[in-house]
């Protein structure tokens, strides 16, 4: 009786969980099929995106017609990985029958889908966010005293931020820097300084008071903003940088005779100058 050897094998890979950052681990369980007649040896997965040595085991030294054998596999997600919003990828597998003829299935198939030998994709969410604050680093007294702030931005997302820009209508024109930021990944945070010259006006009043803004884009172009500073100096959030100018009103009173007399009746002339000395 001639038996015709039929080696063949199948392969699933399912993504046990996901991530939200870098450094997240993504866990794999890979189920390889014995779909042939014959036993098969020296059965090996093989997964580019795999972390070094994550494939356990690493071979399975036989593996008989119709039975299955469960591999596990970890990733380590990468920024750039969290950016794009997901990981895709394929695993494969190779064996020889008894004849050493080799045995594959070069495409994973992820059984949670209909299609057919598809890659296993995992989708991240992605969270884009900023904080930002604002802290004054002195005080003034009269008008035309400039104020300087410390401002600092802060990604508080998962996703790397583009194009960062600082807006403020209260500092001096040109002198938020610096004017931008190319990109401000996740968890970083970037000190950016600016000025504002004290008015009369706001010397009169006894206080200054403004909030800045920073705006960015995401990933996919998605605006991301922080619309007013926080002040970290104070329990409230999101509250104006307070400056206040200590009031000093005074005032200096000189006179002075500009004549003399010798007689009754002579008239004698005065110089009185009042000056604001506050």
């Amino acid at each position: 009786v001639t038996i015709t050897p039929n080696g063949a094998m199948s392969l699933t890979k399912v993504a046990n969980n996901t991530g939200s950052k870098a450094g997240d681990v993504i866990t794999y369980t890979i189920v390889v099929t014995n779909t042939g007649n014959v036993t098969l040896n020296n059965v090996v997965v093989s997964d580019s995106g795999a972390d070094a040595g994550s494939i356990l085991p690493a071979n399975v030294t036989s593996l008989s017609p119709n039975a299955s054998t469960t591999i596990k596999a970890k990733h380590t997600l990468t920024q750039s990985e969290i950016d794009n919003g997901t990981f895709s990828n394929q695993a494969s597998v190779t064996g020889n029958d008894p004849k050493g003829a080799v045995i594959s299935d070069p495409k994973s198939d992820d059984p949670n889908t209909p299609a057919l030998d598809d890659a296993t994709v995992v989708t991240i969410v992605p969270v884009g966010a900023m904080s930002l604050t604002k802290v004054a680093d002195n005080v003034s007294s009269k008008a035309g005293d400039v104020i300087n702030y410390t401002i600092v931005v802060t990604n508080t997302g998962n996703v790397t931020l583009a194009n960062v820009v600082v807006n403020d209508a209260g500092a001096d024109a040109g002198s938020i820097t610096p004017a931008s930021l190319v990109s401000l990944a996740p968890n970083a945070t970037a000190t950016l300084t600016a000025k504002h010259t004290l008015t009369q006006s706001e010397v009169d009043n006894g206080s200054y008071s403004n909030q800045a803004s920073v705006s960015g884009n995401d990933p996919k172009g998605k605006v991301i903003s922080d619309p007013k500073s926080d002040d970290p100096n104070t329990p409230a959030p999101d509250d104006a940088t307070v400056i206040a100018i200590a009031a000093n009103g005074s005032m200096s009173l000189t006179k002075v005779s500009n004549n003399t007399g010798n007689k009754a009746g002579d008239v004698i002339n005065y110089t009185i100058v009042v000056k604001n000395t506050g």
